[in-house]
């Protein structure tokens, strides 16, 4: 009893590392970058875990693959990484295969258990950022008491609260400029990512699709002002209607929301599309044009990890102000050609087929929302970004393990 609770609360650590290392203001600080430290404890409690769990065993196939997966990364590295080479390693050679490692210990109960920890921790976030956005962001009665600069997309001046929330972003939306809720992230994309994958997370823990967990996240993705965000939000709550939701209520609720919802997108749309102070549908249209340009410049290897060189030259005149893209796939397919791209993608398809045929609609929720993640915002290099590709290739396994068993 007593190692089960010392796990969970290394676990619960874990996944705040995961979420602390994942573009927040701690780690793009210029005061006070703790991003190496982060790094470290989440190594050294990955690790610890391992040994912890050093009863479990792990299939034969498991350790074939990761094995497989350390060569073919690691040939990678010698053919194509030129600059930032200690970065990769310890992101796709160390922490990568630590992810590996340990979730292969792990059973189907206990990675929910895993992704629920995580979704928890977001949800405590959530209620945090609430606080401050209303009493401190939006009515002034609590008032800034940090200043720090962040160095994202530029360096920039912002204010916080208790180092627990801070006033980092506005967005212009119908030619008015708005404050977002980015809670203690660089920006409000990067708060959506987290709530998303917190609610996909958790979609079918609780049959109602209206609860607290569930009221807590959209309040809070919706002060996030993320187009993306909300529309995902509001198709993950579709599917989860229509999947047990009574039939009555299906009848008599799903036309009139499902029009209401349209609307609600196409003026949210409309927003971002004609709002020339932002730009941010143009950035994102022009971000296709400079993949597919950049691509063709090496298809196989890719220019090379973290060079932006080639993408901002193809980049049109009117963002140069920021020159950052929008899309993990982009990036990759940019930085990392055919070859590098292939561990991110082949694993998220092969999981949404498998587990659609074998009717696991849990984990096919959480492989469409990473898919749909994946070329909307930019989180390639992260540790969550590791912590998902060792995900998405456990469960694959998983699921060929459990057909293996239901033959036998």
């Amino acid at each position: 009893m007593i190692k089960i609770k010392y796990i969970s609360l290394l676990e619960y650590f874990l996944c705040f590392l995961v979420i602390l290392s994942c573009r927040t203001v701690y780690v793009h600080s210029i005061n006070y970058n703790i991003s190496t430290i982060v790094s470290l404890m989440l190594m050294f409690i990955i690790i610890f875990l391992i040994f912890i769990r050093h009863d479990k065993k792990i299939k034969t196939k498991k350790i074939f693959f990761i094995v497989f997966l350390i060569c073919y990364i690691f040939f990678y590295l010698i053919m194509a990484v030129k600059t930032n080479v200690m970065s990769f390693v310890k992101n796709f050679l160390i922490i990568l295969p630590l992810f590996m490692i340990y979730l292969s210990m792990l059973n189907r109960n206990e990675l929910g258990e895993l992704l629920k920890k995580y979704s928890r921790i977001i949800i405590g976030l959530a209620v945090c950022s609430l606080f401050f956005y209303l009493f401190g962001s939006c009515m002034k009665v609590l008032k800034p008491n940090i200043v720090t600069i962040l160095e994202w997309g530029g360096n920039t001046k912002v204010n916080g609260y208790f180092f627990l929330h801070f006033d980092v972003q506005t967005t212009s939306f119908f030619g008015k400029s708005i404050l977002r809720n980015t809670g203690i992230f660089v920006e409000g994309p990067m708060y959506s990512l987290q709530l998303i994958l917190a609610y996909a997370f958790i979609l079918f823990e609780d049959r109602k699709v209206i609860n607290k967990k569930s009221i807590i996240l959209a309040i809070t993705l919706f002060t996030t002002l993320s187009t993306t965000g909300m529309i995902i939000f509001v198709i993950l709550s579709f599917y989860k209607f229509l999947k047990f939701g009574e039939k009555k209520k299906k009848i008599l609720i799903l036309p009139i929301a499902l029009i209401i919802c349209v609307f609600a997108v196409i003026i949210l749309f409309n927003g971002k599309k004609n709002d020339t102070n932002s730009n941010s549908y143009s950035i994102r249209t022009d971000d296709i044009k400079v993949a597919i340009m950049s691509f063709k410049n090496n298809p196989i290897f890719g220019d090379g990890y973290m060079n932006n060189s080639v993408a901002i030259s193809n980049m049109s005149d009117f963002r140069l102000y920021n020159t950052g893209l929008s899309s993990t796939f982009a990036v990759i397919l940019i930085q990392g050609g055919i070859y590098f791209s292939i561990i991110y993608i082949l694993p998220i398809i092969f999981l949404m087929v498998k587990s659609y045929r074998e009717k696991d609609y849990e984990i096919f929720v959480i492989a469409i929302v990473e898919f749909l993640l994946y070329f909307t915002t930019i989180f390639q290099y992260t540790n969550l970004m590791m912590f998902l590709i060792a995900f998405n290739i456990n469960s694959i396994l998983n699921i060929e393990d459990k057909l293996c068993d239901t033959k036998l």
